[in-house]
């Protein structure tokens, strides 16, 4: 399969290192990807000096599973190394994310004029390059083809068309993240919920994500899930919360070498 990236050039350059860095350590549980960055799993199993190792090798990533207590220092060494230290609050599955987002289903439809479909192996380039175009709308940088169709991760990446235009609208996902051996592969990223203007305020985005939750644990029995929010996002916290996903305990700090981008920030 072709390798196809998305995002501004430098982006692209940054998401091709971690791919390959991926095939050289997908084997070491320390490690974990989703077809962003190579991070680091777990901050208090992996170490500090792993975690800026990952950066000078791929000019940017993050460390999972901060506890909020090392949170200063981590931002510390970042910000001594001359990166940029950028934080997020680790949102996780603290109840029943399945049977939250069950419920969500029953509650709410997502309209006739609406067409859903999941990305595969056999999916057309133009809903691969949707998904990239809604997702990058909001913000949020999509993993390379080789993810989206499934075949370097397991996932479930869902795309909302309007059904009269064909024109993608919305779009959520929930990929493999951790390796078998790792004490956190209970749990997959969730996220990358995003929605064109003219759409919000019908619930989609809520519902694509209550239905990427359903599928993954359907298809790969994993029902525990983690994402980042920014503490000022109370949107998005709101709709975590509605699938039983809360922060408060853990955070994520994105490490990043200015001097390998041309923007502040790689990801929302």
């Amino acid at each position: 399969m072709r390798d196809k990236f998305y995002g501004p050039t430098d982006v692209q350059a940054m998401t091709r290192r971690a791919m390959t860095l991926f095939r050289l350590v997908e084997d070491d549980p320390r490690f974990a990807w989703y077809g962003r960055f190579v991070a680091l799993a777990d901050y208090n199993t992996g170490g500090l000096q792993t975690f800026l190792d990952l950066i000078r090798l791929q000019g940017a990533s993050p460390s999972y599973w901060l506890p909020n207590a090392a949170a200063d220092e981590a931002k510390t060494a970042l910000l001594n190394e001359g990166y940029r230290a950028d934080r997020f609050e680790y949102v996780v599955t603290e109840g029943d994310s399945i049977e939250r987002a069950r419920e969500v289903l029953s509650a709410h439809v997502i309209g006739d004029d609406v067409l859903v479909s999941r990305l595969g192996r056999d999916s057309p380039d133009d809903d691969l390059d949707g998904f990239a175009e809604v997702a990058g709308s909001g913000g949020v940088l999509p993993p390379p083809e080789a993810v989206l169709r499934g075949a370097a991760r397991k996932g479930v990446f869902l795309l909302a068309r309007d059904r009269a235009s064909g024109r993608a609208i919305s779009c959520a996902a929930s990929i493999e993240t951790f390796h078998a051996r790792s004490s956190r592969s209970d749990h997959a990223f969730w996220g990358m919920l995003s929605t064109m203007p003219a759409w919000r305020g019908r619930k989609i985005a809520l519902i694509l994500g209550a239905q990427a939750m359903v599928l993954f644990e359907r298809d790969f029995g994993v029902s525990k899930f983690t994402t980042g929010v920014r503490a000022e996002n109370s949107g998005s916290m709101a709709l975590c919360a509605k699938l039983d996903m809360r922060d408060g305990k853990w955070c994520s700090y994105y490490g990043m070498n200015p001097a390998q981008f041309s923007n502040a920030r790689v990801t929302k």
